[in-house]
């Protein structure tokens, strides 16, 4: 028992200890201590100026290295991001960012037929709000104008829409806020959109499919003995290769090693092994833009312990 309870601590151990440095080293040094202070000055000043606002999006940015590298990736909208980068008569190089934001305006009614007698006095026609609101685009009135108490003239008052779309650019996040009103009560409503953002940092090493890089990663698995076939069950924390990417968030057959701690029901006992496998997939849950951890990576794994045991397992990870 004493010998299972010290091998259940040290893998323990290891394993945060192995987490808190991954999570320290990616995060790098961070602050300095001056710029700490200033951001808490700021953060106070925005406070005091703050107007809640439910609809803001807030995405994490894409990074590459050239608005080259934009071009080669044979974005679809590529043609009108063109138009307006030669827009700006600058040079192309000189471009930081490229945002694409998209939402639609859905209507409040849907089509109704009304006969010519049966027309109301007044009907406000426009686009729905998600807070329950109406952003009145035109309103109908129906006129008498025989005096026959039938209604036999139409006519339409258009409101002018302004639309804004406020945004805060960072170099990794974004935040951006569209609001629309009506001259027709001239208020604004918070409207829905997507967003996506490319930040071009030319220090920023351009996204390769093949790259090795390094993660500590925390996990359980399960298994058999292959040579009895018995029933084996536990936990292991150490680190993966991963090198084949072929999206920014996904991750494939990444090398793998770990130590962890076996546990056989049949023989009620429990040894400390080390690992060697593959992580068959990896992906970055917090690879989103409302994602509370940033680097977050959920993986489904399989190897092989010095135990004779073959096992299959599920992996939390954090990058180098």
């Amino acid at each position: 028992m004493a010998m299972t309870l010290r091998n259940i601590v040290l893998v323990v151990s290891a394993a945060v200890g192995l987490l808190l440095v991954g999570g320290t080293i990616g995060r790098g040094c961070g602050d300095s201590e001056s710029e700490r202070k200033q951001n808490e000055i700021l953060t106070s000043q925005l406070e005091g100026l703050r107007e809640e606002h439910k609809e803001v999006v807030t995405v994490n940015n894409s990074r590459i290295s050239s608005l080259q590298e934009m071009i080669d990736s044979k974005n679809t909208e590529i043609g009108a991001q063109a138009d307006l980068i030669l827009k700006l008569k600058d040079k192309p190089t000189e471009v930081k960012y490229i945002i694409e934001t998209v939402t639609v305006l859905q209507p409040f009614d849907k089509p109704t037929t009304v006969s010519i007698k049966d027309l109301p006095p007044e009907k406000l026609f426009g686009f729905a709000a998600p807070d329950g609101g109406r952003i009145i685009s035109d309103k109908m009135e129906s006129r008498d104008t025989n005096g026959d108490g039938v209604p036999d003239q139409v006519a339409f008052t258009p409101y002018a829409q302004t639309i804004r779309l406020d945004a805060a650019l960072g170099e990794k996040s974004s935040s951006f806020l569209l609001r629309v009103k009506s001259s027709y009560d001239d208020k604004f409503y918070d409207i829905p959109l997507d967003a996506n953002v490319t930040y071009i940092d030319k220090d920023a090493p351009a996204r390769k499919l093949i790259r090795p890089d390094l993660s500590m990663h925390l996990g359980g698995f399960v298994g058999s003995d292959m040579v009895t076939k018995d029933l084996v069950a536990g936990y292991a924390a150490g680190v993966s290769v991963p090198w084949l990417h072929p999206t920014p968030e996904l991750d494939l057959l990444s090398p793998s090693l770990s130590l962890g701690s076996a546990w056989r029901p049949s023989a009620d006992s429990q040894v400390l092994i080390l690992r060697g496998g593959a992580s068959i997939i990896s992906y970055n849950v917090g690879g989103h833009g409302k994602a509370l951890l940033k680097d977050t990576w959920v993986g489904a794994d399989v190897g092989v312990g010095t135990d004779l045991s073959v096992t299959g397992g599920l992996t939390l990870a954090t990058r180098l």
